[in-house]
C-alpha cells in the first residue's frame, strides 16, 4: 500500500515540478514490485492527472493576469485567442486527441497543453478524463516494458 502511496505522490509532483521524472521511478519500482503493472499505471496516472488539473487552473486564471489581459486587448491577439477558442470548443474530438497524443507521447508537453487548455477554458471532465486515460496506458506500457527489460538484465 506504501507503493501505490509513493506512487500517486511521486507521480502529482512530477507533474508539477519537471526535474522529477515519472517514467524514471516506474521503471525502478517495476524491479522492485509485485504489483500489478495496470494498477500501477493507474495510480501513476492518476497522480499525473491531479498536477496536470493544476496546470490547467494555471493556464485558466492567466486571462486574468495583468500582462496577458492587456496582450488580449490587442486586436491580433484576440483574434489568435478566439482562433483558437474555437477550434478546441467547435471541434471537441480533435482537439480531445490532442490531447490524449501528447498525454501517450510526451510531444507536445502535457504542461504546456494544460496550461492551454485552460486558457481556451475546455471541458475539464473531457480534459480531466483524457488525461487520466492516456497517462495511466503510458504509464502501464512502461512498467510492462521495464519490467520485461528487468527479466532479462
Amino acid at each position: 500500500m506504501r507503493l501505490l502511496i509513493g506512487t500517486l505522490l511521486f507521480c502529482l509532483g512530477s507533474a508539477l515540478i519537471p526535474v522529477m521524472n515519472a517514467e524514471a521511478y516506474l521503471s525502478v519500482v517495476a524491479q522492485n514490485s509485485d504489483w500489478w503493472p495496470a494498477l500501477l499505471g493507474f495510480v501513476a496516472g492518476l497522480g499525473q492527472t491531479g498536477g496536470k488539473v493544476i496546470w490547467y487552473y494555471a493556464g485558466r486564471g492567466s486571462t486574468r493576469v495583468p500582462w496577458i489581459r492587456k496582450k488580449l486587448e490587442s486586436p491580433k491577439w484576440q483574434a489568435s485567442y478566439d482562433r483558437w477558442y474555437a477550434r478546441a470548443s467547435d471541434r471537441p474530438a480533435l482537439a480531445t486527441a490532442l490531447l490524449a497524443a501528447s498525454g501517450l507521447s510526451g510531444f507536445p508537453p502535457l504542461a504546456v497543453m494544460a496550461v492551454l487548455f485552460g486558457a481556451l477554458r475546455f471541458n475539464l471532465p473531457l480534459f480531466t478524463l483524457t488525461v487520466l486515460v492516456s497517462r495511466a496506458l503510458r504509464f502501464w506500457a512502461i512498467l510492462e516494458a521495464a519490467s520485461l527489460a528487468w527479466r532479462f538484465l
